[in-house]
């Protein structure tokens, strides 16, 4: 993922510019975030300049940062001072950050290859609690369709595997059977909300 590294190193200040001057994703991330303990810690994956990651702060709740750009990273240090960001790969090993009660993934799985995304979710499932939930916003129908699948079925192809006793093989229970997509005051505040889908599950103890 260096190239992606690069990419954000070099437009860091355009997105952070962009993300802190609009509250488009806020509905989605409140609706997330109800479904959470009060005060529950969680974790921004791809986090880039921290703005996501300061509203879920300002709602009350623990944040934590990881991506891949150190510039971004640095933007985010700053305008967050009380928020712990790490610089790392989300297919990396990255439990030094601890146990958490959510995962909020925005967009950060565009960047991962199709035969990368089991060990993506592996590391997801390290961190994430039992009980915990897991929310990824998707805005490509084939990314879309991948991430609904493992929610139900624990893989891609959307296979569902029972055991003898007819106890399904799935580390993930979908939270709602639909995907939470913008409305239409969102739209308009943030036109890329458009295509955009939230998928919710709960890490199954």
């Amino acid at each position: 993922m260096l190239g992606t590294a690069a990419y954000y190193d070099k437009t860091a200040a355009q997105w952070a510019d962009r993300g802190y001057a609009q509250d488009g994703a806020l509905p989605c991330l409140g609706a997330f975030l109800s479904l959470l303990p009060p005060g529950g810690r969680v974790l921004d994956l791809c986090c880039g300049a921290g703005y996501e990651s300061q509203r879920v702060r300002r709602l009350g709740f623990e944040a934590a940062g990881l991506d891949i750009s150190a510039a971004s990273l640095a933007i985010a240090r700053e305008r967050n001072p009380d928020i712990p960001f790490c610089q790392g790969d989300l297919l990396e090993d990255y439990t030094r950050l601890g146990p958490v009660d959510g995962i909020l993934v925005i967009a950060g799985l565009v960047h991962v290859e199709t035969p990368d995304l089991p060990l993506a979710f592996q590391r997801m499932d390290e961190v994430l609690r039992p009980g915990g939930r897991l929310a990824i916003i998707t805005y490509h129908s084939l990314e879309d369709r991948l991430v609904k699948n493992f929610m139900r079925s624990g893989n891609f192809e959307g296979r569902l595997e029972k055991d003898i006793y007819g106890r399904a093989h799935t580390p993930l229970r979908p939270c709602g059977s639909k995907p939470v997509t913008a409305d239409a005051a969102e739209v308009e505040a943030n036109p890329r909300s458009r295509s955009a889908k939230l998928r919710v599950a709960e890490r199954i103890a």
